[in-house]
Parts: C-alpha cells; sequence; structure tokens
C-alpha cells in the first residue's frame, strides 16, 4: 500500500482550467511505495457530482512519475470535482506502458466475462480482451486475478496455477456469474485491469472548464460565443435604411447655386435670385402635385447647411454584437482596454468604419460648437481635456462609444475622439430629426489610435468584395471594403461584418490590399478583376 511522508500534504494539491475550455490541469503530492522494488503510478478521478467522484471509478492513470497531467476532453463551462489516489505495483506483473494511452495518460481497458467461472478456474472468458496488455492484474468484483498469457484469438485470459494466481494480492478468490453474483453478494459485471493496491484518501478539489486568454470560447454545437442581440444602445438601423436615401439639394429655382463654390469665391456664371417654372404658369396650369416630404426636406436643408458650416471627419462605429474576443472570460468583469484583438469592446475587432455612400470622401459631416481647450493640473502631471458638442444628420445613427476621426485644414489627422452621449429630436410622424453629440479628446496613447481608418476614398469610390471564405464553426461568407484609385497607402481599414467578426485589411508591399486572418482563418481578394459597385454618392468639391 503506497503512503506519504506527511498525511496533510496527500492525494491532490491543485486543479485549474487549461484555459482552453477542454482541458483541466492537476498536480498532486508524491507517494512512495510500501515495498522498494515496486513503483508508484496515481489514479485521476474526476465527476460533475462530488459524491461520484470515486464510484465513477478510474478515468485516467499517470505513470511515467510526474506529479502534474492535463486531463483532456471535458465540456466548456462544466463544473467538475477531481481526486488523485497513488497505486503501488510491481513492474514485473503489470507494466502501464502497454495499456491503452491518451494524451501521456493510461486508461484502463474494461469489458465483462463471456461465462461463469468457478474459484480456481483458470480460464477467464471476456468478451474481448483486444485492448488488454500481455500479462497483468484483472478485478472482478473485489478478487484480482493475475494472469500471464492474452489469447486474443479466443478473447481469454491464461493462468498456469489458480492456488498462486486467483485471489491475488490478498483477495478471496470466488466464483463469478455473468450476472456479478460472486456466492454470496452482486457486484458490478465490469471486468477491468488494475495495476496494483491504491491508497484511500479523499480529498477532492472541484474547478470549472473554462476558457482563459488567448483562447476563443468555441464549441463545436454553439460555435464561437457572440453576441447577438444588442440591449445597450438604440437600435436605429430602420431609420437610418429609411434616411439614407434622401434626395440631394436640387439648387433649383431662387437656390440653384451651390452655396458652396459662391462662398468660396469660384465664377459660377451666374446670380443669386429669380425664381421660375412655377406650378401655376409656363404650361403648367392643372398638373396634379405630390404632397410635400416634410423629413426629405429637413433633412437636404441641414445636408445643405452642414456643407457650409460643417467639416467631413472619418466614423467608426464601435460593435455592440458579434463574436467575443478571448480577453473577455466569465472569470473577469470587464475585458481588457488594450487589447490588440478587440481593441477594448471585447468583441473580435471591435469597430468598423461607416462609409457615407453620399459623399466622394467616404466622410460623414458635422458642425462642432465652440469649446474651451482646458489644461488641468493632476497629482499625474498636466492633462489636456477637450470636450465639444456637435450636431449632425439624423442618419448615419451615432451611439455611445463610437469614434469620430477629425482633421485639419491640411487634412491631415488631428485627434480622435469617442462619443460621450448622443441627444436626438423628432420631427413629424415619429421620424428622426437631428442629433446632437457629447465628444472627448482621446488621448494619442490610446488602443483607438490603432484602429485602422481609411481616411479619403475620393475619386472612384468603390465597394468590393472578399471572396467566399469558411472555418470551424463559421458558415461561408465574404466581406465588403471600400477602395478607391488614390487609395496608395491609405488601404488600412476595417472590413464590413459578416457572421459576428470582421477583419483588418491591410496595403501589400505590391501597393494590393490584403486581408489580415482572424478566427482561423482569412480571405483573398483582386481588386483589378473584382466586380466594381458604385454607391450613389454625390462628389465632394474641392474647397
Amino acid at each position: 500500500m503506497p503512503y506519504y511522508l506527511n498525511t496533510t500534504n496527500e492525494g491532490l494539491a491543485f486543479v485549474g482550467s487549461v484555459g482552453d475550455g477542454y482541458s483541466a490541469t492537476l498536480k498532486w503530492h508524491i507517494a512512495y511505495p510500501n515495498n522498494k522494488s515496486n513503483s508508484i503510478a496515481y489514479h485521476i478521478f474526476f465527476a460533475t457530482e462530488e459524491e461520484n467522484v470515486f464510484t465513477e471509478g478510474v478515468k485516467y492513470i499517470s505513470w511515467n512519475g510526474s506529479l502534474t497531467a492535463d486531463v483532456p476532453d471535458l465540456v466548456p463551462g462544466q463544473l467538475y470535482h477531481f481526486a488523485v489516489r497513488a497505486v503501488e505495483y510491481s513492474s514485473i506483473i503489470v507494466n502501464p506502458a502497454q495499456l491503452p494511452q491518451v494524451n501521456g495518460l493510461a486508461v484502463y481497458p474494461t469489458t465483462q466475462l463471456a461465462a461463469d467461472i468457478t474459484a480456481t478456474d483458470t480460464i477467464i472468458p471476456l468478451l474481448s480482451t483486444e485492448e488488454f496488455p500481455p500479462h497483468g492484474l484483472i478485478q472482478i468484483g473485489v478478487e484480482y486475478i493475475n494472469y500471464l498469457v492474452n489469447d486474443v484469438a479466443n478473447n481469454n485470459l491464461l493462468l498456469t496455477n489458480a492456488a498462486i494466481q486467483r485471489g491475488f494480492d490478498g483477495t478471496i478468490a470466488s466464483l463469478h456469474d455473468t450476472n456479478g453474483f460472486d456466492g454470496y453478494q452482486y457486484w458490478p459485471t465490469t471486468v477491468s485491469f488494475v495495476l496494483g493496491l491504491q491508497e484511500g484518501n479523499s480529498i477532492v478539489f472541484p474547478t470549472q472548464d473554462r476558457f482563459e486568454f488567448p483562447n476563443y470560447p468555441f464549441t463545436l454545437v454553439d460555435g464561437y460565443h457572440q453576441v447577438s442581440k444588442d440591449i445597450l444602445t438604440t437600435d436605429l438601423s430602420a431609420s437610418d435604411a429609411f434616411n439614407v436615401g434622401f434626395a440631394p439639394y436640387d439648387y433649383a429655382g431662387w437656390y440653384r447655386t451651390d452655396p458652396v463654390e459662391l462662398l468660396s469665391g469660384k465664377c459660377v456664371g451666374s446670380y443669386i435670385g429669380g425664381y421660375q417654372f412655377c406650378a401655376d404658369g409656363y404650361g403648367g396650369v392643372g398638373r396634379q402635385l405630390r404632397g410635400l416630404s416634410f423629413q426629405g426636406h429637413n433633412d437636404k436643408r441641414q445636408e445643405w447647411g452642414l456643407s457650409m458650416t460643417g467639416e467631413p471627419v472619418c466614423l467608426i462605429r464601435r460593435q455592440w454584437t458579434g463574436i467575443t474576443c478571448p480577453c473577455y472570460q466569465a472569470s473577469s468583469e470587464y475585458q481588457d482596454d488594450r487589447c490588440p484583438i478587440c481593441f477594448g469592446t471585447k468583441f473580435v475587432m471591435g469597430w468598423t468604419q461607416y462609409f457615407n455612400p453620399r459623399r466622394s470622401d467616404g466622410r460623414i459631416m458635422i458642425r462642432p460648437g465652440p469649446t474651451d481647450d482646458d489644461v488641468k493640473m493632476y497629482e499625474s502631471g498636466l492633462e489636456s481635456e477637450f470636450s465639444m458638442d456637435i450636431w449632425t444628420l439624423t442618419v448615419p445613427t451615432l451611439k455611445d462609444r463610437d469614434v469620430i476621426v477629425r482633421f485639419d485644414q491640411d487634412d491631415n489627422e488631428e485627434y480622435r475622439y469617442e462619443v460621450l452621449y448622443v441627444n436626438r429630436n423628432r420631427t413629424l410622424f415619429r421620424l428622426e430629426g437631428m442629433q446632437k453629440c457629447k465628444v472627448q479628446r482621446v488621448r494619442k496613447t490610446d488602443v483607438i489610435y490603432q484602429i485602422p481608418v481609411f481616411r479619403n476614398t475620393r475619386y472612384y469610390p468603390t465597394i468590393l468584395m472578399t471572396d467566399t471564405s469558411n472555418a470551424l464553426g463559421i458558415a461561408p461568407h465574404s466581406h465588403t471594403f471600400q477602395w478607391s484609385e488614390n487609395g496608395q497607402g491609405l488601404a488600412h481599414q476595417m472590413s464590413g461584418v459578416a457572421f459576428g467578426h470582421n477583419h483588418q485589411i491591410s496595403l501589400g508591399s505590391d501597393g494590393m490590399p490584403f486581408v489580415q486572418p482572424v478566427l482561423g482563418h482569412t480571405h483573398t481578394m483582386n481588386v483589378l478583376n473584382t466586380t466594381i459597385q458604385f454607391p450613389p454618392f454625390v462628389d465632394v468639391p474641392i474647397v
């Protein structure tokens, strides 16, 4: 019987999740054989219920002298209870290396009796002996039997001396029926290989099998863990779809001249004023006129006003749904704010750029209000605080944590601003009017500045598609990305979101974009041979 030097340090010492969602790591105290010529192995027990840890039997055997092991093939999210007991065996009688092996651990082969046997039989008929070693010990009921030959062809284990080999290691030889009866009581009908006698500590440790960084939560049944419903922000996708196609300002009648061209000093060959082509004259009498679209006129006038008083900026939208990043775990309350995978959003890639189909440069227009640029003294040093109020059209919808990229007069990136809150009003018929936001300047050391942004899509902007690809747990899909003829050096961006994730688009040494891999897959593209789709943009005059 094996023993420990200190009874306070026996059995299992530590158990914890490996972090891959399917394995647990175990450490235990060293045990010693009572007979110095014998060897020590360790039985590993586990179950989902603590009271069943030992009754379910030995799951794995560690026999190579190591005091640690990783238990494989567990269920993600399941709470397990583990235990380890030392077993003393003779390497002359049994050889653990001949047992079936799983990830460096041995497992006991099991079967059942093929026929009843008496207490003196030297032929043990089994249903199958294929996985049993050539010689060793088996347990039937409470009796140990030392067999010398494995007759695989006939599924028999053979003995030479029943007096010595039956009732081995101090057990009692008895008859055994196929129903588990041994002459006195019934036992489980399983016939199992054994190494020897084990000690009986009852130390049990629990642990939950879970995913830890950098492993993505993934199961074959459920795929990647993702959030499919945004319960934090207002869903205004219907408003976006309704408003994105409003007609541009028509510049007809007295307002036919573009005020941007007029006020910038460009010769327009005309004058402001006059009103012609009225509905009640010039052959238009009696024509039926359709009703006025209040929403359309409201949107077009706001866009017209922004074209003079606003400034173009890039919009990076924060993802609120999608495949979760490996830095966001059940064991932690928040995601990693400086994670290079999700950029602090908890979703893979976490951000996607919005390209305005109404402008050839892909930007949106905002109107910043007067702002105090304040520098404050803190214990850590000087800190620049800059928050401003802005307003913009009702489309695209801005949400908290969205990022606005602002540019100076030379069109160089100035700073990035994070949306703190949004104030929306409504006009008639429950329709959205405009958006007023409070934004905060972000330090340039923040991870938000690592989000790739396509700054300007002017000159034949196009929306291109990657090829179709798939990965384990992700159906075949493709992504969109923005490209233009002046895209050299400006192709670094985030692709569109599909199946809860997106990719980074980077520029290769050949000047062509390529897709960065994520979630075990990537996509290919050929810009020259890709079908080009022109969005209904309005070209932006260069002021």
